[in-house]
């Protein structure tokens, strides 16, 4: 079977199909939205809260009350730039990503067009455009758009370069790669490993040390010059450094967890006399975890070290089981691309810079000890091209027993709108999956703006109207709509929780069936209320064969 590339990755001359394709993404998202989009997610709730106290002044504060360290800031940044035009925070995160997940559109057809052709480039782009999954966390809250996009930008700028020796590209790659770590703090690693690849590529072309350092230097640098100021920021908060701001709560985490404690436990337990508090209990100023270095990151690649086989394995049943991405016809695809459809020896840069990619993608999922589908999302950017290219192998092995058809008809044109059709199947295959899938699911974030309504409206506007009504629950959504900040009912027994409770002082508490498995009390709380007589029943839906809500006034 030949391959799929034609050997120059040059578009001939029509740039109207991507057009028409990038036209095509855009309404599909809009119409997503419009239909399927009724509430926020919970880290869309942190993202937005960022930007609406950085806009009002109030610093970099987000739904918990006090400092935020654990997400870095462009997103938030981005998000509150776009707010003066729409004036909501809400929307103008889903406009932030409704704009990345087009420009996923245009880099995966770029990079496709760079390593296989440009017919495939656009089978790619288009399959980018439909795909549910990609559509869905288009018009999402989520950081994961953005930062894809900037990743496979970077990737782009690094191909570009080993085309044409460009050094615009180098330094524009580098630069895409230190704005995505500003989005996700391990983009760092990516971008450190893609301007590796860049250095070996130019070390095995012109075997000179000198030049693969200076190009990799060029590279880095580019990415540096973005990271170092909030690399000096986070170690300024924690008094030393910090390259990122999560590894010390997640491996407080995962400590807790080695010890044998649940998951609830591990987040939310009181730790008693001498003992130390779940992390999330700690969340109102994240500075403190900030403090606490732990190991780190080395912890989970210790983890990853201990027991290797089972986290490759379990990464890979995970993902030949993620229906929302298309597994596994979508895998068997992107494999036949993969090995059959890339010309290895024509473009060894290109490969070079893909396997670097592949690598960094697959180490980030080793490394996570709890995989939701946005955590795939890196790989179905991969998926999308690697797929389209064996999508269009697959078609022109269909084509072959048909010479009078190839003869009436370019067999290029033929091939690519069989691909096209091929992956426009998996996509509607796809799509239950996608609506499915519990991070998308719009069900929850319909109740938990109706949940923030009920408070704000039984909280009304206090002699400070500055001051936000302090929730006790779970939920950060309704918190959100609230006007509200939110603090975590621990994990303890139900009379330690209640002391707890009194010494927050909050003004409302939110409890909902769905989440009866965070905290040993919910059940009964829900059933027969809180034996307190502090809490003052003001909202009850749902019965005890249904889905169970209820909001309580705290009167202390």
């Amino acid at each position: 079977m030949s391959q799929v590339g034609d050997g120059s990755g040059r578009t001939p001359g029509r740039f109207w199909p991507l057009a028409a394709v990038l036209l095509m993404a855009l309404a599909i998202r809009i119409a997503w939205w419009a239909a399927y989009v009724q509430g926020i997610n919970n880290e869309g709730v942190e993202y937005c809260r960022l930007a609406e106290n950085l806009i009002g002044g109030k610093g970099y504060v987000g739904i918990f009350g006090g400092p935020h360290v654990f997400f870095p800031p462009l997103f938030p940044w981005l998000i509150g730039a776009v707010s003066f035009v729409v004036h909501d925070f809400e929307t103008s995160a889903r406009v932030v990503s409704l704009l990345s997940g087009c420009g996923i559109v245009w880099a995966v057809w770029g990079i496709s067009r760079r390593l296989f052709s440009a017919h495939v480039a656009i089978v790619a782009a288009v399959f980018a455009a439909i795909h549910p999954t990609l559509v869905a966390f288009s018009v999402s809250a989520y950081v994961e758009p953005l930062y894809t996009f900037l990743v496979l930008t970077g990737t782009y700028g690094a191909m570009g370069f080993v085309q044409d020796r460009s050094r615009r590209s180098l330094m524009a790659s580098g630069v895409c790669w230190g704005l995505a770590y500003l989005t996700r703090p391990e983009a760092i690693v990516g971008g450190v490993m893609a301007a590796g690849c860049v250095a070996l590529f130019v070390y095995f072309r012109e075997r000179r040390l000198f030049s693969a350092a200076r190009s990799g230097a060029v590279m880095g640098g580019g990415m540096l010059l973005l990271c170092i100021p909030y690399v000096i920021w986070l170690s300024s908060s924690a008094g030393g450094f910090r390259w990122e701001g999560k590894s010390g709560a997640n491996s407080l985490i995962n400590e807790r967890v080695q010890q044998g404690m649940p998951y609830g436990e591990a987040t939310r337990g009181l730790g008693g006399e001498g003992g130390q508090d779940g992390p999330f209990l700690a969340l109102s100023d994240e500075r403190e975890l900030l403090a606490y270095s732990g190991s780190g990151g080395l912890n989970f690649l210790g983890s990853l070290l201990r027991e290797p086989l089972p986290r490759v394995k379990g990464t890979f049943l995970d993902l030949g089981r993620a229906r929302a991405l298309g597994s596994p016809w979508i895998l068997l695809l992107a494999a036949a691309g993969l090995l059959l459809g890339l010309s290895w020896r024509k473009k060894p840069g290109e490969s070079i810079v893909l396997v670097g990619l592949i690598f960094f993608f697959g180490l980030v999922l080793l490394l996570t000890e709890w995989r939701y589908l946005r955590y795939f999302f890196g790989t179905l950017s991969i998926l999308l091209f690697c797929s389209a290219a064996g999508s269009v192998l697959f078609a022109r092995a269909i084509l072959l027993p048909w010479r009078k058809l190839r003869d009436r008809a370019e067999p290029a044109s033929v091939s690519v709108v069989l691909a096209a059709l091929l992956l426009t199947g998996l996509s509607l295959r796809i799509l239950p999956a996608t609506l499915a899938e519990s991070e998308l699911n719009q069900e929850y974030s319909t109740q938990s703006r109706e949940l923030g309504q009920v408070i704000a409206s039984d909280h009304g506007p206090g002699p400070d109207p500055e001051a936000r009504p302090l929730i006790m629950g779970f939920g950060l959504a309704p918190a959100f709509y609230a006007g509200g900040t939110l603090a975590y009912l621990p994990y303890a027994e139900e009379s330690r929780a209640l002391e707890y409770v009194h010494g927050m002082t909050p003004d409302y508490l939110i409890l909902r069936t769905l989440e009866e498995n965070q905290v040993p009390y919910v059940s009964s709380w829900l059933e027969t209320g809180i034996p307190d007589s502090c809490a003052e029943l003001i909202f009850n839906a749902g019965t005890a064969s249904e889905q169970r809500t209820r909001i309580w006034r705290w009167t202390c």
